[in-house]
């Protein structure tokens, strides 16, 4: 795209309306992925699978008393919460990912003006 000079990597509309196309179906695909490859069977290891061997592994170890008991312990929601510390200065201009994503979801009608605005020949790269 930017190649063929439509995209500008410096413009911040650009780079959101790449971003919210992008990143949802890059997301997908990766959560594929992780799915099948959990499953699939190895060529080693007597075929099995990786989820499989990895729950074998935390039996045997069950089995052999090799497994600590804080790994059943249950955890309150107050764990690794120090009511004491310092309270840590908020910059204004730091945005979590979870903002961004708020953002994003929020942003849907200022997209849409976006695609508007785009040249005729151009608008197959904005589908939905």
């Amino acid at each position: 795209m930017e190649a063929n000079h439509i995209l500008d990597p410096l413009n911040n509309r650009h780079l959101y309306a790449l971003h919210y196309t992008y990143i949802p179906r890059i997301n997908e695909a990766l959560y594929e992925f992780q799915k099948a490859w959990n499953i699939h069977g190895l060529s080693t290891e007597k075929g099995m699978p990786p989820i499989k061997l990895f729950t074998l592994g935390i039996a045997k170890l069950e089995a052999a008393g090799k497994i600590s008991d804080d790994f059943y312990a249950t955890v309150d929601a107050e764990y690794g919460t120090d009511v004491n510390a310092p309270v840590p200065i908020l910059e204004d201009n730091i945005m979590s990912n979870l903002s961004i994503s708020i953002l994003i979801y929020h942003s849907y009608k200022t997209l849409m003006c976006f695609t508007i605005l785009v040249p005729v020949e151009l608008t197959y790269i904005w589908k939905f």
